[in-house]
C-alpha cells in the first residue's frame, strides 16, 4: 500500500469523486514519519488529517480530517493518538473520533511528546509550550 503521489494501489479515496486518487494525492504532499499504537496500527500524517493504517492487510482503517499534519503524531498506551496540525489545533483523536481538541496562536508543527503521568505537550508556532491532561 502507498500513500502518496506515485504510482500504484491507494488505500485512500479523494474527497472529490470528480477526481481520481492519483491526482488528489498528487497535491497533497506531506507525510509524516509514521507513529505505532499498542495495536500495531500505524498512524501518519497528511496534508488533509491523519490517516490509521492495518500494516497487515495494507488498509486504511480510518481517517481524520484536518489541516496539513506535517509532524509526527504521538500515540498514547490506550491508543489515542495526539497531533497538531497547521491551523494551529493540538488533536486527540481515538478510533476516527475527535476526543478533545486544543486551540493555539499558531500553527503546531512540531511533535507532540506524551509524559509519564499522561500529560500531552506541544509547541506552537506562537512560541508558547502547550500541556493538556
Amino acid at each position: 500500500m502507498l500513500i502518496g503521489p506515485t504510482a500504484g494501489v491507494k488505500g485512500i479515496a479523494p474527497r472529490d469523486s470528480n477526481v481520481s486518487a492519483d491526482e488528489e494525492l498528487r497535491y497533497n504532499l506531506g507525510v509524516t514519519s509514521p507513529a505505532q499504537g499498542p495495536d500495531g496500527t500505524l498512524y501518519i500524517g497528511h496534508a488533509d488529517g491523519l490517516y490509521a493504517v492495518d500494516p497487515a492487510k495494507h488498509q486504511v482503517k480510518w481517517a481524520y480530517g484536518s489541516a496539513s499534519v506535517v509532524s509526527s503524531p504521538a500515540v498514547g498506551a490506550d491508543g489515542t493518538v495526539y497531533f497538531g496540525a497547521m491551523d494551529g489545533y493540538l488533536y486527540a483523536v481515538k478510533n476516527g473520533v475527535l476526543v478533545w481538541q486544543v486551540k493555539t496562536k499558531g500553527q503546531v508543527n512540531s511533535s507532540p511528546a506524551i509524559g509519564v503521568d499522561g500529560t500531552v505537550y506541544a509547541m506552537s508556532d506562537d512560541g508558547n509550550l502547550y500541556s493538556v491532561k
